[in-house]
């Protein structure tokens, strides 16, 4: 891989994991980006869903990584612990999920509908997302972005435009381990 910038639609073809023996790739992005879609994308590297070891506390979203699986390929995720994930996994390879502003809004509008835990905050907040004007939209996918190549200095790094809505936006919730 290398540093690339491509629109999902090219993504899925173009975006082949060549990965060293030890090396791992994280596909991150805000909630509502299409990680999760992009990531089942590659049926021979089945992707670890980090959020499936997460739990709500307080207005964020921890992982427990020591509940993640060891030693996959691709792990895709965001919340609190992040960090700890890739330094345990030699993380190299960075895959930045940028949606565009309708996809981000139909995206959070979707979770708010489809939220069943127990924190009011949390669907309010996918509420207040849903509404927000394309610019706040855009610096808080920026900020977010810069964080992540901040804090992961990756080897490579391709940023995908998804522009794709693929029809209608369905949320999954995972369960709780």
């Amino acid at each position: 891989m290398e540093n690339s910038r491509w629109r999902f639609s090219e993504a899925i073809q173009k975006v082949k994991l060549l990965l060293e023996k030890g090396e791992s790739c994280l596909i991150v992005g805000l909630p509502g980006s299409g990680k999760s879609t992009f990531a089942s994308q590659f049926p021979d590297f089945p992707p670890i869903y980090t959020d499936k070891y997460g739990r709500e506390d307080g207005d964020n979203w921890v992982l427990d990584v020591s509940k993640i699986p060891k030693g996959k390929l691709l792990y895709e995720g965001q919340g609190t612990g992040i960090e700890d994930l890739y330094k345990r996994e030699n993380i190299k390879h960075l895959l930045y999920m940028r949606p565009s502003a309708d996809l981000f809004r139909k995206a959070h509008a979707a979770k708010a509908r489809d939220y069943q835990g127990d924190n009011p905050t949390f669907k309010q907040w996918f509420e207040e997302m849903s509404d927000l004007p394309d610019d706040q939209i855009k610096a808080m996918i920026d900020e977010n972005q810069a964080e992540f190549i901040h804090f992961i200095k990756p080897t490579s790094l391709i940023i995908i435009d998804n522009d794709s809505l693929r029809g209608q936006v369905k949320v999954g919730w995972h369960e709780q381990t």
